[in-house]
């Protein structure tokens, strides 16, 4: 079995402890023998994660996408459906379902892709505006004395 070595906690600041979070992959073991600042993780090595984001061309989203799209792998050579009396197991769904959230991510990377980077987004009101009317001083101020905060 191969061990999961990556800095330990997770630095939310980096691009790899931000996938860790995304990845529910944050709880970690002490290596043995020990090495102070590591841990091993249940799924990926930092090395791993790294290999994903490069994979991805440093898009972070679509990383994470990439790294449901292994477990999927390894869900689907470990999918056994066995039946007895009165228990039943099913792991075959398990990568089906893997893939879909791969594949949610994947589309979120592809707006993000879309977006190109643009820091702001735009509020649309269903129903119309209520503030297209322009307000001037006095009928702000006008509003603020009716509307008894």
């Amino acid at each position: 079995m191969a061990i999961n070595r990556g800095i330990a906690p997770p630095d939310a600041s980096t691009a790899v402890g931000q996938m860790r979070a995304a990845l529910s992959d944050t709880e970690y073991l002490p290596l043995i023998p020990d090495e102070p600042g590591y841990g091993e993780y249940q799924n990926f090595s930092d090395f791993e994660l790294e290999a994903k984001i490069a994979q991805a061309g440093g898009s972070t989203t679509r990383a994470i996408g990439f790294a449901y799209l292994t477990l999927a792998g390894a869900a689907a050579a470990d999918a056994i459906e066995w039946a007895s009396d009165d228990q039943r197991v099913n792991l075959a769904k398990r990568a089906a379902q893997l893939t879909a959230v791969a594949n949610s991510w994947f589309d979120r990377a592809d707006s993000e892709d879309a977006m190109g980077g643009v820091d702001f987004f735009a509020v649309e009101y269903p129903f119309g505006n209520p503030y297209d009317t322009p307000l001037y001083y006095e009928t702000s101020f006008e509003r603020m004395i009716d509307d008894q905060w």
